[in-house]
């Protein structure tokens, strides 16, 4: 079933239903001109438009259609307890793994899925979570700061407080958490041998 949006037309337009080779009805819009006879394609094409609100009427109601869309946060459908949750992926703060299942830690609730973290981590990806740990993924936004450890890991801190730390195989996704990275030095890092 196509959607069919109806948009009243001047006085000298008219419908007119065409069937094409291939037998499919379509609907196309018939001018005429003013002594009733109508107008010929390269004259539709040609014409301006009569008022101001006849060419921009439907772009109008797209933009309007957008606007409330452009102000949402991205919402992550969450399927656990028999029950479906919304939840927005900035209250998303970490996922980790517990042996078949995931546990989705959020800044209010936590939700146990049956779902492997791989899954996860692939639908997850382009809302910026990133893999620390063959067990844990975070969201990118929350983290506060990273620093080397001694073994040649990473600490990472994020804004609740949560403290983990990341093993030298995940190191290279810690290069997702800024777009620039200032100051001296190397970042990243092997870490010196003493």
């Amino acid at each position: 079933m196509v959607p069919v949006i109806v948009r009243q037309q001047p006085t000298h337009h008219r419908l007119s239903v065409s069937t094409s080779m291939d037998n499919k009805n379509t609907i196309v819009p018939v001018e005429s001109k003013l002594d009733g006879s109508p107008a010929s394609a390269t004259e539709m094409e040609l014409r301006e438009p009569t008022s101001r609100n006849e060419g921009s009427s439907a772009v109008g109601v797209v933009q309007q259609w957008e606007l409330p869309a452009k102000r949402q946060l991205p919402r992550i459908a969450v399927n656990a307890s028999g029950r479906i949750f919304f939840i927005e992926v900035a209250e998303i703060v970490a996922v980790h793994s517990q042996g078949n299942y995931a546990s989705l830690r959020c800044q209010s609730s936590l939700y146990l899925l049956r779902e492997s973290l791989g899954s996860i981590a692939v639908k997850l990806k382009p809302y910026g979570f990133i893999q620390i740990h063959r067990s844990v993924l975070v969201n990118a936004v929350l983290v506060d700061e990273v620093w080397p450890l001694s073994t040649g890991e990473y600490g990472l801190r994020l804004q609740n407080g949560g403290e983990y730390v990341v093993t030298r195989r995940y190191r290279d996704n810690l290069k997702h958490l800024a777009y620039v990275w200032l100051g001296s030095g190397r970042i990243f890092s092997p870490a010196p041998v003493e």
